[in-house]
């Protein structure tokens, strides 16, 4: 398709010339459809086109937005002499969070150490002596949070006795106090505070300290008595020794 105004041969169909943008068709005057500036009759209706009718105007070339202007950033000035400098608001130093102190190393031996938290991990078992005695142990880790919520680091704890007055389960909240041990709170009794029942170790560890000390003692009266007789036997006297019971 020729351009009629600078003869440049465009492609079949065009609507604009390539060359100088000069419009190749024109509205037909009686139905409107594109019609070829060279045509003489419109090809949909067969309407003749010498009513001289001039193409449309070509539209202005796109031309992109102008870009913004870039203003370089503010320098501040520098003050002038004899001016006061300016000041600056310090720094502000936040306290360390409650949890970051909760993670010291527990106190030494010889105090006694209250805590309050969830039971998690239970364990019970019973362990024999040698004496054919039986003893009841009880392991569990007590869950803490600080006041934002914070976990804290889990503290292990033990129990022993023969029997314990009460009863303890996971997901029970307790306040307990004890002693540190190789790293374990050894604790004798707690406050369940999930049931309000107060919970404490059966020991019995008077009653068999006073046992040996009984056991002890009969032994080195029957060890006396013994010496005694030897003692008679080898100086001779004969019979018993002063203060024997008489026979019946």
């Amino acid at each position: 398709m020729r351009c009629q105004s600078c003869g440049f041969e465009n492609r079949v169909g065009s609507a604009y010339c390539e060359q100088c943008r000069t419009a190749l068709t024109r509205p037909c005057a009686s139905c409107g459809d594109p019609v070829s500036a060279s045509a003489q009759y419109c090809p949909a209706c067969g309407a003749s086109t010498s009513g001289g009718v001039r193409p449309p105007p070509a539209p202005p070339p796109h031309s992109p937005p102008p870009r913004p202007s870039y203003a370089p950033p503010a320098h501040r000035a520098p003050p002038a002499h004899g001016a006061p400098p300016a000041h600056h608001a310090p720094p502000v130093h936040r306290p360390r969070p409650p949890e970051a102190t909760s993670r010291e190393a527990p106190a030494g031996h010889g105090r006694d150490h209250q805590y309050t938290g969830v039971v998690r991990d239970f364990q019970a078992r019973r362990e024999q002596w040698g004496n054919g005695g039986e003893e009841e142990i009880w392991h569990f880790r007590v869950e803490r949070h600080d006041t934002s919520g914070n976990a804290l680091k889990l503290i292990p704890v033990e129990m022993r006795g023969f029997s314990f007055s009460g009863s303890v389960s996971n997901g029970d909240e307790v306040r307990l106090h004890g002693r540190w041990r190789d790293g374990t709170l050894r604790a004798d009794e707690l406050t369940n505070l999930t049931t309000h029942a107060r919970v404490r170790a059966k020991a019995y560890r008077g009653l068999r300290v006073l046992a040996i000390v009984l056991a002890v003692i009969v032994g080195l009266f029957v060890i006396g008595m013994f010496v005694s007789v030897g003692i008679s036997a080898c100086t001779g006297t004969g019979g018993p020794p002063p203060g024997w019971p008489g026979e019946p």
